[in-house]
Formats: structure tokens, sequence, C-alpha cells
């Protein structure tokens, strides 16, 4: 084979067989904060709880009608928070909205399972629990690995109670069974 078709080959690189020391350090740094977040975030709400101060950290500030945009015109960065689950960011462009916008979208998708409607029963002097769960992660994935529950609770009265179950070693078990059940 000679220069021309090996000039057709694509050949794959490993990112660290090409970055210098400087730039290898860079990606760990980030990697650790970036672990950091993922081992707070284990909801969407507490990754709308990290984004908030980092937000905050990073001299956002908190947006409490839309109606102060139009009055005071956009000039500092700000967020929003929808019910404690989404949060937006918004941070003004050096020329008007008219000549066009910037847009960077996301969304927090968080794996889990949700409880559904009365979802506790027992069988075989065993607690069981009906779910249905959410974001990427398939059925087979989930059994034999210790779970904690993070829980949010809305009640009549109108005032909200977060719990976390499962997280402290003297916790009982929470996982779920890879025997089929009939």
């Amino acid at each position: 084979m000679d220069n021309k078709d090996k000039n057709l080959l694509f050949e794959k690189k490993f990112a660290f067989d090409i970055w210098d020391d400087a730039t290898k350090a860079k990606a760990f740094e980030f990697a650790e904060g970036y672990k950091k977040f993922l081992s707070y975030s284990k909801t969407e709400r507490l990754a709308v709880k990290w984004a908030k101060k980092s937000a905050e950290d990073n001299g956002f500030k908190e947006l409490e009608h839309i109606g102060e945009i139009k009055q005071k015109g956009f000039q500092s960065p700000v967020y929003s928070i929808n019910r404690g689950k989404a949060i937006i960011l918004a941070k003004p462009g050096k020329r008007p909205a008219n000549d066009g916008l910037r847009l960077v979208l996301a969304h927090i998708d968080s794996p889990r399972l949700d409880l559904k409607m009365q979802p506790l029963y027992e069988t075989e002097h065993i607690a069981f629990l009906k779910t249905q769960y959410y974001g990427g992660i398939k059925k087979y994935q989930w059994p034999t690995i210790p779970l904690a529950m993070h829980g949010t609770v809305a009640k009549q009265d109108g005032s909200v109670s977060r719990f976390l179950w499962a997280t402290n070693p003297m916790d009982p078990i929470l996982m779920i069974s890879d025997l089929l059940r009939t």
C-alpha cells in the first residue's frame, strides 16, 4: 500500500496517546468534579439543587418573574427553577435578541424506579413494591444491586417532605430480586 492509499484510511487514536500532560491533568480535574456531581445528583431534584448552587457561584441570580426581564431588561445571568425538577439558565448576549439567539438545551435524566399507586404488598414474609422504571436502564440491569430510596412526598395540606433511606450500612437491604415469582 502506498502513501496515497494510507491517507484514505481512518485510524482511531486514543486521546491519552495524543494529549500532553497538561491536557490530561485538565481531563482528570474535570472528571473529579463530574464524579462529585454524579455522586450527589441521584435524583432530578438533587441535580437541580447542584445546578442552582453552581449557577449562583458563577454570578447567576434567581429570576422571580418573567416580567422582570421585560421591565428591567436582560443585563445579568439569571436562572429559574420549575417545581424543583427543572432549571433554566439564561445569559444575555452582546447583541439584541432580534439578531438571533444561541441556545444550549439539556434535560436531567436520572435513572430511577418510581413507585406505583398503592405499591406495597407482602408475600412469603417479604415486602414487595410495584414499580415503574425510567431513565434508560433496562429491567435486567436493576436486580441484585444495592439501592437507596430518595423520596419526595406531597401531603394533602400542601407541604412537602423529603426522605432518604438505605444509604446507611445499618439500614435494611433494598434490592430487586432476580428470582422469578409466580
